[in-house]
């Protein structure tokens, strides 16, 4: 039987997803750059394809950035306690990682600064 980190985690697995911000790792593997916003929007598609990919039998998906027809990924991840994948975690500061994160994100992990109306420690 093929298993995969969530099964051999018993679920305790998640994944973390950044936008990236280094224009040169970027380059070196032969991707294009892209400002700042359409990293988070190419970020939000990769996530709503995983969602697609870890709970459908046969997943489609056409977006600007990533496509899939027909695939099946096997084995799923293990659900639990009503979860069907591994909860997504995501950090960023900007307002559009906030807005993207509250979207398709499970967790949202801020870098820090402290936002408008609101002060860190004293």
């Amino acid at each position: 039987m093929s298993k995969n980190a969530t099964h051999l985690s018993g679920g305790r697995f998640a994944v973390n997803v950044v936008s990236g911000w280094f224009r040169g790792e970027f380059t070196a593997l032969g991707e294009p750059w892209l400002e700042h916003d359409e990293r988070y929007r190419r970020l939000e598609e990769l996530i709503r394809a995983l969602r697609g990919v870890w709970t459908e039998g046969e997943f489609s998906f056409a977006g600007d950035f990533y496509r899939f027809r027909n695939f099946s990924l096997k084995p799923k991840p293990l659900s639990t306690a009503g979860r069907t994948h591994p909860e997504i975690f995501q950090g960023g500061n900007s307002t559009a990682a906030r807005r993207m994160a509250g979207r398709v994100s499970d967790w949202y992990l801020s870098n820090g600064k402290d936002f408008d109306g609101a002060s860190g420690p004293s």
